[in-house]
């Protein structure tokens, strides 16, 4: 692995803790990258929750995975309170990422309703498939108006609203017909489902860098005719149910992912699209450490986001220790360049610059 030695030196010192589930720190192999860090003189230890920041601490960085905690049972608010008690109280720790914009990914409504809102600015090339929230114990009649004034035809894809926490999070359902409405689990989302060719691009992002990569996805179906016909399309054709997971990991072998017709041949998505897409996603939900799952409608080309997820596994990121101590390295430097404009700003007007001027680097793709 090659790294920056300019990366390397600005970082010796510095301690960066971390705190992510097992299994993740497994996969990801963080007890490697904590010997790597040791080896160039800096530290980065695992954080113990039983055990309160203060008395583990100081940390330059903490980069966590508590998406899993945020949505647990409300005996651990108090433990989520200290968490951002401690930031509050240490404005010069960093943390990767801001607890606010985790608990925006993990609610799915209002992660599409904020991508919706940049779908919306001029010239945007973000596009999101309709969709629409069910409440909890709508009946046919509702559900099916909710559809209607969100423009949303059959088949439809319904996901849970919590997007992390557990298995369940990702069991969707697709619906095919006004009869499948009885097999749909309210509260939910609803989504307009598009035919994109059985192929899904998910788009690892680490700071101003990113990567993509393609997975299987599920096959085209055929819609429905008129928006106000929902009982005329596939009376007959049951729903179907499935784990988002294993329709769309590297290996998959679902019959979902299997086309009944011939595909064309499949190409990468547009990468000024997928740049921009990162850019300004990265900007709005004010992360750093996320991923974006994209299709491509097989008639009209368009990009479209069917779902965001906060520190996903990044399986195909070439380098990712790499680029995440690049990460590091400009968190670092957005910091310092915070506290020179406070310094400049108390010599010259007396008052402190609050905003942090982040120092862009150039996104790289290795897609």
């Amino acid at each position: 692995m090659r790294l920056d030695e300019k990366i390397l030196q600005r970082l010796k010192g510095k301690r960066i803790g971390y705190s992510i589930g097992e299994r993740k720190k497994r996969k990801l192999n963080f007890d490697l990258l904590a010997d790597l860090c040791k080896s160039h003189g800096f530290e980065f230890v695992e954080i113990d929750l039983n055990v309160s920041l203060e008395q583990q601490g100081p940390f330059d960085i903490i980069v966590h995975k508590w998406s899993d905690l945020l949505t647990a049972s409300s005996d651990l608010s108090n433990l989520i309170y200290q968490l951002q008690a401690y930031f509050n109280n240490h404005p010069e720790t960093m943390i990767l990422d801001p607890i606010v914009g985790v608990c925006t990914l993990i609610d799915r409504s209002r992660t599409y309703a904020a991508v919706s809102e940049c779908s919306k600015e001029p010239n945007s090339c973000i596009h999101i498939p309709n969709f629409v929230t069910i409440p909890e114990n709508a009946d046919k009649i509702e559900i099916l108006t909710l559809l209607k004034n969100a423009k949303i035809r059959f088949p439809i894809v319904c996901k849970p609203i919590v997007a992390h926490g557990s298995s369940l999070s990702h069991t969707m359902c697709i619906i095919f017909n006004e009869a499948g409405l009885k097999d749909l689990n309210s509260p939910c989302v609803a989504q307009q489902f598009i035919n994109h060719n059985a192929e899904l691009f998910k788009i690892f992002i680490v700071g101003n860098e990113y990567h993509c990569v393609r997975r299987p996805s599920i096959k085209n179906f055929k819609a429905s005719g008129k928006l106000q016909q929902y009982a005329t399309f596939d009376k007959n054709r049951d729903t179907i149910t499935f784990n988002s997971h294993e329709v769309s990991k590297a290996r998959s072998s679902s019959f979902l992912n299997e086309c009944d017709e011939k595909m064309p041949v499949l190409v990468m998505p547009d990468d000024i699209i997928v740049s921009n897409i990162v850019r300004k996603l990265r900007t709005s939900l004010g992360l750093k450490l996320f991923g974006v799952d994209v299709i491509i409608d097989n008639k009209t080309g368009l990009h479209y986001i069917i779902d965001i997820n906060f520190f996903p596994g990044y399986d195909g990121f070439p380098n990712f220790f790499a680029s995440l101590l690049r990460l590091f390295y400009q968190v670092i430097e957005g910091k310092r360049s915070e506290r020179l404009e406070e310094i400049n700003g108390n010599h010259q007007n007396g008052v402190a610059i609050n905003g942090i001027n982040h120092n862009e680097v150039a996104s790289q793709s290795s897609g």
